[in-house]
């Protein structure tokens, strides 16, 4: 192959903008030259004996937060992250006065219950989310933004599976206040800000937007085994019981068994990843239905969310 000036450019351009090789470059370069098309940002980078190709497809590997376009997916990543707490900061909300009047009044038992039964519906309402965000990242991140942002696939399924944890725990800092150990809570805080700060600066330079999402996964875990271990430790409050257990364990092999069949109806239209959640959804509600992990508590929490809404309402 023979550079031609007006490639040469483009790279250059490239280059000084932070583009990475992304889809609609692919196809542009493709139009200047036939030859080029289907090639991979390595095998061009093989090809031409050219020392700004090589630098572009290192560029491009590692995806540093230099470039705008790196930057513009991690932010497109961390923005859908922001949607995965959505039920359990509402339920929170609600859940807050009940828990500290129940610990007020020292019915500890009860308020374990209701942390339970609080904890379950938030798994149940936001694990399909999750797994959607999971399974078919890069598809979830085309539907808001464009073709090339599904690069940040893997940051956004790192961010879903350490959401996931949190999730599961439930809402464990608004139990920790409701229990009075705010200066704990304080704590929690500031040893996974540290250990986001110490991990950014480890990982980001080696590994770009995989590395940011690496250290805010890990923080969020560092933050929710502190704030949940001290609960259980002092408190010997968890969300564990076995009916929350044996529909959380369900849900998540029903939800592995579904990934096949969702994939291939995703691979029709990637507007069809919409349809993951309610079918998600509706498999994880007959699940608790069928093997009655329900109880009082259940409608505790419902006569809560029904109250709240009133409220809202008027």
């Amino acid at each position: 192959f023979t550079l031609s000036e007006t490639f040469t450019d483009l790279i250059e351009e490239s280059l000084t903008r932070g583009w990475i090789y992304s889809t609609s470059l692919q196809e542009l370069i493709a139009a200047m030259d036939p030859r080029l098309a289907g090639l991979s940002i390595d095998e061009m980078a093989q090809v031409f004996d050219f020392e700004e190709v090589q630098v572009w497809a290192n560029s491009t590997r590692s995806m540093p937060t230099r470039s705008h376009g790196a930057v513009a997916m991690r932010n497109a990543a961390f923005l859908l992250m922001v949607f995965l707490p959505l039920f359990l900061n509402s339920f929170a909300i609600i859940f807050m006065p009940v828990l500290a009047g129940l610990v007020a009044r020292e019915v500890r038992e009860e308020a374990m219950q209701l942390y339970r039964a609080v904890t379950k519906w938030i798994f149940i309402l936001t694990v399909p989310l999750i797994a959607t965000f999971f399974f078919f990242p890069s598809k979830a991140l085309t539907l808001l933004f464009p073709e090339p942002y599904g690069q940040a696939g893997r940051a956004l399924a790192i961010l879903a599976a350490a959401e996931f944890f949190h999730t599961t725990l439930g809402p464990n800092e608004q139990a920790l206040i409701a229990y009075g150990a705010t200066k704990i809570h304080l704590l929690s805080y500031s040893t996974a800000a540290i250990c986001n700060i110490v991990l950014n600066a480890l990982l980001i330079p080696r590994w770009g937007i995989t590395g940011a999402a690496t250290a805010t996964g890990i923080s969020l875990v560092v933050l929710n085994l502190f704030t949940s271990g001290f609960l259980y430790a002092r408190f010997r409050v968890h969300p564990f019981g076995r009916k929350n257990l044996v529909p959380a364990l369900l849900i998540l092999a029903a939800s592995g068994a579904l990934y096949l069949p969702l994939r291939s109806l995703v691979a029709h239209s990637k507007w069809l990843v919409l349809a993951c959640y309610p079918i998600l959804l509706v498999v994880g509600i007959a699940i608790v239905l069928l093997t009655r992990s329900y109880s009082e508590e259940d409608l505790m929490v419902y006569r809560a969310v029904k109250s709240r809404l009133r409220a809202w309402s008027s």
